[in-house]
């Protein structure tokens, strides 16, 4: 027999063993990416999801706080000098006097 028949047959009769061993692997990986709900395992999935909920209320907070914040107050005016009040009423009188 030729070297190609003889490694034929030994994949048709190996290939139950292989995909036994390729079935093991992946339900392995398949409980392995799984959580369990038990002890850290469960903390250490929820946390994750729990940080960032938080996090984006905080900002949503603050943001919502500073739009509502009110703006400083109106500046007063300053207040005129008796001088500059006592030249307008000499002047509006000036103006009503005149034809």
């Amino acid at each position: 027999m030729s070297r190609t028949v003889l490694a034929l047959a030994a994949l048709l009769l190996a290939a139950p063993a292989v995909a036994a061993t390729q079935r093991e692997v992946e339900e392995s990986l398949t409980c392995q990416c799984s959580p369990t709900l038990r002890g850290f395992n469960w903390l250490a999935w929820v946390t994750p999801f729990a940080a960032i909920l938080m996090g984006g209320l905080g900002v949503t907070l603050v943001i919502r706080r500073w739009v509502r914040a009110p703006g400083p107050p109106p500046a007063a005016p300053p207040p005129a000098a008796d001088e500059l009040r006592q030249r307008l009423a000499r002047e509006l009188e000036d103006m009503d006097r005149e034809p």
